[in-house]
């Protein structure tokens, strides 16, 4: 009897955990949803100003309600006699080869004067989270916990110590699959000849961040495709 009902709690704790997921992920799903509908509205009402001079800027959460409406009330405060309507096409997530496989659909979707880009951020992540595609990062639930590590709300000490331990743990390990922290450091966070970039996301988030500076810098001064990564990565951290 006793086993039953501890199985019984273990059961009701699983269903539990697994229904608040699910509402995360549907109030994730609708958030965005919202978001876009809403800067699809004020992008028609952009495009439909007769006579203005359009200006479509493009890139990724940095852009997608942030800078444009605030750009469009500048020029408009000017002074000058021309009218100037801002269209946001900023796209959370996205990065700079999906920016560039849109380009002909939003120009000609808005017929924009001037097209103003603010991308790159995001081409680091994406990057960083290869080798392979894993069916958890379908999911928003499973990118959100991913970026929290990302987030500068508070400086580096204060987040870790703010941050619970069970999902700094788990943020972690999702970082750090393929990481061998006990290997020498003329080997670690690479795989072959690569850099693993979760690894030394996973060196930097865990407080290693003089080890992670030294990869960093022995990366962006070589030569080679990474080499962009690299010195992002030093200038972030």
């Amino acid at each position: 009897m006793k086993t039953f009902r501890f199985k019984s709690k273990i059961a009701a704790l699983i269903a539990g955990a697994m229904l608040a997921l699910l509402c995360l992920e549907a109030g994730l799903r609708a958030y965005g949803w919202a978001s876009r509908h809403r800067q699809f509205q004020r992008n028609m009402k952009a495009a439909a100003s007769h006579g203005a001079y359009r200006v479509m800027c493009l890139g990724e959460s940095t852009t997608m309600g942030q800078y444009p409406q605030f750009l469009e009330q500048e020029l408009n405060a000017a002074g000058r006699r021309v009218k100037f309507a801002v269209i946001d096409r900023g796209v959370i997530a996205t990065d700079t080869e999906a920016i560039l496989r849109d380009l002909d659909a939003n120009l000609e979707a808005y017929a924009p004067d001037m097209v103003v880009t603010m991308m790159g951020v995001n081409d680091f992540y994406r990057i960083s989270s290869a080798p392979g595609h894993f069916w958890y990062r379908n999911f928003r639930a499973a990118r959100l916990l991913k970026w929290l590590p990302e987030l500068r709300l508070l400086p580096r000490s204060e987040q870790r110590a703010w941050l619970p331990f069970g999902l700094r743990y788990f943020a972690f390990l999702l970082q750090s699959a393929a990481c061998a922290q006990e290997q020498s450091p003329d080997v670690k966070c690479k795989v072959g000849n690569s850099p693993d970039y979760r690894c030394l996301r996973a060196l930097e988030f865990s407080g290693r961040d003089a080890e992670a500076e030294a990869i960093y810098k022995g990366l962006a001064e070589g030569v080679g495709p990474r080499q962009e990564e690299a010195c992002f990565a030093l200038s972030e951290l």
